[in-house]
């Protein structure tokens, strides 16, 4: 972090070292909080009904649309009236598919598994190009129809999908838009020849999205006695649409501080007033920021202010 600006003489009072440390504080933790609530594990597959005679080859498709790595292990598959737990080291890298099989791996050539129908039929996973996404065993019944799952992480339900017909023998339902809510309507009977997709995503293809989207504050704390801008540093894609909103931690909307059709700057000066143009006072904000184009995506700094 860049701190700039000081007293007098090169002396911080008491009252600003106080703030300065809470709001250091609050940025390490509101900043790993922003992160979690960034981190979207989502379903993304459900396969219900097995392929032809074959028993013990449920599976559901989970995605990780954040930045970082998801740990979801010791999360929940609710199911039915089942609570079915995650394993340790069940790790999804950023961006990918990983898949909850009720029977991944078999060493008994003569027994039906997820890797002898969906892998090369090595009896391993991972050791072919097409088994290139994280497999985790989770127990599951799921039923042909009427059923539903829930993604739950012990706390709060992440993501669930609810069906009341059979999608077919060997047919999956996906989740058309992976970055769209759990309604049923963002969910259809899979459209691939095949049947299902298992680790690529709605009808075998992952959706792009605005990877190169990112906004820099400096400084993030300003002292408003000798700085009175922010320079807000953008990195947005190609023909996608930027909008700068300012709120207190509270949550109230102090300003709409951009908002045009035209491409975005890749750097934007904030003057540090509200709306009614006045200096903002002591205080933590947070500047939110969101691209809309193909696909939409969201992020939120922390800015503090000492002063004013």
């Amino acid at each position: 972090m860049r701190i700039s600006g000081s007293h007098r003489n090169g002396f911080i009072g008491a009252d600003t070292k106080r703030l300065f440390k809470v709001a250091i504080f609050i940025i390490l933790f509101a900043s790993s909080m922003i992160a979690d609530s960034r981190a979207g594990v989502t379903l993304t597959e459900v396969l219900a009904n097995e392929p032809g005679k074959y028993v013990y080859l449920e599976w559901v498709e989970v995605y990780n649309n954040s930045y970082t790595d998801a740990d979801i292990s010791g999360w929940f598959l609710i199911e039915g009236g089942d609570t079915n737990s995650i394993p340790e080291g069940s790790l999804i890298p950023p961006k990918t598919f990983a898949v909850l099989s009720r029977h991944p791996i078999s060493n008994d050539t003569s027994e039906m598994s997820f890797e002898r129908y969906w892998g090369d039929s090595s009896g391993v996973w991972g050791d072919s190009p097409d088994e290139n996404y994280p497999l985790f065993q989770v127990k599951m019944t799921l039923k042909n129809s009427d059923g539903s799952v829930i993604l739950f992480n012990g706390v709060d339900s992440i993501s669930g999908f609810t069906w009341h017909s059979d999608a077919g023998d060997g047919i999956s339902f996906e989740k058309q838009d992976v970055d769209g809510p759990d309604l049923l309507s963002n969910w259809a009977v899979s459209s691939s020849p095949d049947g299902n997709t298992p680790g690529r995503g709605p009808g075998g293809t992952i959706i792009i999205k605005p990877t190169e989207f990112d906004i820099e504050l400096e400084p993030e704390v300003v002292f408003l006695k000798k700085e009175q801008s922010v320079n807000i540093k953008l990195s947005v894609p190609e023909d996608y649409k930027l909008t700068l909103i300012l709120y207190d931690i509270n949550g109230k909307r102090l300003r709409t501080i951009f908002d045009e059709d035209s491409d975005p700057p890749e750097e934007y000066t904030f003057d540090c007033r509200d709306g009614g143009g006045k200096m903002l006072k002591g205080g933590i904000y947070i500047i939110y920021a969101m691209v809309e184009g193909s696909h939409s995506k969201e992020l939120k700094k922390l800015l503090v202010v000492a002063g004013g």
